[in-house]
């Protein structure tokens, strides 16, 4: 399905994140754009997400910097880290 220029990709994952020696798991969507590159975002941590990745693992690895930062400038500020809220997607099959 087309949306904006962007499929959604049934591919998903968690990524770690570790936090004063505690690792957490994030959701994380992966997005195919219509021109072949990757982006990737993490529900649980609005605004965390990057674009222009030429493969899905390249993606992985930019959205686990980005969670990484986020948790960082955080923790840096004093606020709360959000828990991961657990797996809340799923495939759905339709004919």
């Amino acid at each position: 399905m087309n949306n904006g220029g962007i499929r959604r990709s049934p591919a998903v994952s968690r990524s770690r994140a570790v936090t004063g020696g505690i690792t957490m798991k994030y959701y994380v969507v992966y997005e195919l754009a219509d021109g072949g590159g990757w982006c990737a975002y993490a529900p649980d941590l609005p605004g965390v997400g990057t674009v222009g990745a030429t493969s899905r693992d390249e993606a992985r690895e930019m959205i686990r910097k980005a969670i990484g930062m986020q948790i960082d400038g955080l923790r840096e500020d004093g606020l709360p880290i959000p828990e991961p809220s657990g797996e809340w997607g799923e495939l759905v099959e339709v004919a």
